[in-house]
């Protein structure tokens, strides 16, 4: 029953309810999800007559496993975690859980996929954000790998129907839109790559570690956009149009889906125009 929110640092933490009414949320500082029993959390309580009865990323509830490396090796383990950030379930009958994982930086950072049915200590079936150096031999370009690659993933979202699912990726302030899992390559030892990006005017095509917008808030300028980001960090789908918690400029945009990527901010909230990111509308 016990929770560790750290110390010395910050967990964000993420909570969601199964289509049976669970209730799951992320417990970082332990590096685990946990899943709580709907029958138990109706009843309502103080939360130390509340335990988990299923935990994802550690064993068992007894034991905390060492962190994992932050090196290629740590990235396919696949039945530990290291900081859940995000947690969600997809469409399908019955729905896949994703966890989005991160070390705060470029190595470790991921989104793995469980199937069901649930159980304590099971692994993950596929990892997102998990790369080889070279295909066939051939170095990977840029574009190939920030495709793939993630920078502290924080929020999960599908899209309607069979259309793909988003993953908020803070670190470099954008948003990577999928295919479905079950248009990705069935190879379970390759990561799909986005087929578009929204938050860089250079899209998917134009990524490279070396520029100054592709993988840069607000693609490099000192004031927001209604196409850029800056490290958002949460975000939710309502009839076609997407809220995203832009962290860093101080507001939340609603971008409309728009064929297969989200166009341009409609509306904001926390600022009068699309071009000001100050906190409490101070300009200047």
């Amino acid at each position: 029953i016990a929770l560790n929110s750290g110390t010395g640092g910050v967990f964000i933490a993420a909570i969601t309810f199964d289509t049976q009414h669970n209730l799951w949320l992320t417990d970082a500082g332990n590096n685990r999800v946990l899943r709580y029993a709907a029958a138990d959390v109706a009843k309502g309580g103080f939360a130390t007559t509340i335990s988990a009865n299923l935990e994802i990323g550690q064993l068992d509830f007894i034991s905390r496993q060492p962190n994992l490396p932050s090196t290629a090796a740590g990235v396919q383990t696949v039945n530990q975690l290291t900081t859940p950030a995000a947690i969600a379930f997809d469409n399908a009958v019955p729905p896949r859980l994703y966890i989005a994982d991160s070390d705060g930086g470029v190595i470790q950072d991921r989104v793995l996929v469980f199937l069901p049915p649930f159980t304590t200590g099971m692994s993950a079936t596929r990892v997102m954000g998990a790369q080889p150096a070279t295909v066939t031999g051939v170095p990977r370009t840029d574009p190939q790998i920030f495709s793939i690659a993630m920078f502290s993933p924080s929020a999960i979202f599908f899209l309607p129907g069979t259309q793909g699912m988003g993953v908020v990726d803070s670190g470099y302030s954008r948003i990577l839109i999928f295919d479905p899992y079950d248009k990705w390559d069935p190879d379970t030892t390759i990561s799909p790559s986005a087929k578009a990006v929204f938050g860089h005017s250079t899209g998917i095509a134009g990524i490279s570690s070396t520029d100054t917008k592709s993988l840069i808030a607000n693609d490099g300028n000192p004031l927001a956009a209604a196409g850029t980001l800056s490290h958002p960090q949460a975000a939710v789908l309502v009839n076609n149009e997407l809220y995203v918690a832009d962290t860093a400029n101080n507001r939340v945009t609603v971008l409309p889906w728009q064929s297969g990527n989200f166009g341009p901010a409609s509306r904001v909230l926390g600022q009068d125009r699309f071009n000001t990111n100050s906190i409490n509308l101070i300009e200047g």
